[in-house]
């Protein structure tokens, strides 16, 4: 389990144990987001953005990233790369508890090589 309970804090991994579903966000040039609704196939590892607090839910990225992002994000926005800056995935804490398990901290969290996030600000 994380080290504080119910404290979800940034570069912490977990791994699906089910399929689960997440709010998949999808992040546009001019600081712009588009969200649905989508599945985290069992058995991948994501891995949390930033610190949470007392919010309901985290923020992360998977982190097989590249080879998701066709599943996560619909070929018509990764069409329109002038504007898409990538994605990111929220997910309910009580999920995070139920519905996957914890694999430890990833000391030095980076965004994924090819994802635009970081100008964007996620």
């Amino acid at each position: 389990m994380p080290e504080e309970k119910h404290i979800v804090r940034q570069g912490q991994r977990y791994r699906a144990l089910r399929e689960v579903p997440v709010l998949c966000l999808v992040s546009w040039e001019f600081t712009s987001v588009t969200s649905h609704q989508s599945i985290v196939p069992a058995g991948e590892v994501v891995t949390i953005l930033n610190d949470t607090g007392n919010m309901a839910i985290a923020h992360c990225l998977p982190e097989d990233y590249k080879k998701l992002e066709k599943h996560f994000v619909p070929w018509v926005f990764r069409a329109m790369f002038w504007m898409y800056r990538g994605f990111y995935l929220s997910i309910d804490q009580r999920r995070l508890v139920s519905d996957f398990e914890y694999l430890g901290h990833k000391r030095d969290l980076e965004k994924p090589a090819g994802s635009r996030l970081e100008a964007s600000g996620v």
